[in-house]
């Protein structure tokens, strides 16, 4: 049986959703935490999301 990956923004996985790989720092975040661009489609993490610029 696979462990779930926690996020590592919240420390939580509920029940094994999915969780995203932050395309600029590699951590990993769950769908709640995680934040897709609007632009490129890459996940990011908060702090990596906010930064960010594809435009």
């Amino acid at each position: 049986m696979d462990e779930f990956v926690l996020c590592q923004n919240c420390g939580e996985n509920e029940e094994g959703d999915e969780v995203f790989t932050c395309s600029n720092c590699g951590n990993m975040a769950c769908e709640i935490c995680a934040c897709a661009c609007e632009y490129c489609g890459e996940y990011f993490c908060d702090s990596c999301y906010e930064v960010h610029e594809c435009r």
